[in-house]
């Protein structure tokens, strides 16, 4: 018995092994690191393109606006035309009522 307990490395020979689990301990921390920059860099390029559509959508959104700006300007200018036309044609009715009383009242008086 005692010749296997002399067999069993003691515990200053256990000291040997700390610089390895030192190595290991230091590997495992670099491949979670590794892990982490991967998922980061995926992360990255997945809001590079969610960035890269939004972009395209807001581009798009601007040419519809713009789009439906001028088509408003045109209609603004239609309507303004319109009404225009109302103030000249009731003028002009206004005109000849008046050029009609006129008429009838000088056929009254005669």
């Amino acid at each position: 018995l005692q010749q296997e307990v002399s067999k069993v490395p003691s515990q200053s020979s256990n000291k040997s092994w700390l610089p390895l689990n030192e190595a290991s301990r230091s590997l495992n921390t670099h491949r979670d690191e590794s892990v982490l920059v991967e998922r980061l860099r995926a992360e990255v390029e997945s809001l590079k393109m969610e960035n890269k559509s939004l972009l395209s959508e807001n581009e798009s959104l601007n040419n519809d606006f713009l789009s439906y700006d001028r088509e408003r300007d045109d209609l603004e200018s239609q309507l303004s035309k319109i009404t225009q036309t109302q103030k000249d044609v009731r003028k002009e009715l206004s005109r000849r009522i008046a050029k009609v009383q006129m008429q009838l009242e000088e056929m009254d008086n005669l």
